[in-house]
């Protein structure tokens, strides 16, 4: 029998930051100057609660000021939603599939990591990007939607 650690978010639908070893709830969000690394999270999919424990280990372990850490929070993709920041952020950043984690870097999306990975899949992917050795520029913020 495979033993399997699933993590159900307790926060309600919005978008997070993590500040001072705490996920602080925020209104708006500024990914235009330095690193962020976005975590899009819907609560009632399976391979996110897969996810959750390595995320926030991940987050936990990882000791850099360079970073800013966030979460999108929606039960449902926009669908299911009643966070109205986290559905606009859902919508404007396309994702369609989850887990999904954004990498940007002063405002321009440098990687999409989609799907549930170890804590040392996650660790290798998000090292090699921001040391320069694997980057998929695509820039999503400047596209209109109608």
């Amino acid at each position: 029998m495979i033993n399997v650690s699933i993590e159900k978010p307790e926060k309600p639908d919005g978008l997070y930051l993590y500040e001072n070893g705490a996920w602080i709830q925020k209104s708006q969000e500024d990914f235009t100057e330095g690193v962020h690394i976005v975590y899009f999270n819907n609560k009632e999919c399976f391979a996110c609660l897969l996810f959750n424990a390595t995320w926030n280990k991940f987050v936990e372990l990882t000791n850099s000021s360079n970073l800013k850490f966030w979460t999108v929070i929606c039960s449902w993709f926009a669908k299911k939603c009643s966070d109205d920041r986290a559905k606009w952020l859902f919508e404007n950043y396309q994702v369609k599939s989850s887990p999904t984690i954004l990498i940007i870097r002063d405002g321009v999306i440098i990687k999409t990591i989609k799907g549930s990975l170890s804590l040392e899949e996650l660790e290798k992917q998000i090292k090699d990007v921001l040391e320069g050795k694997e980057e998929q520029k695509e820039d999503l913020t400047k596209r209109f939607v109608c």
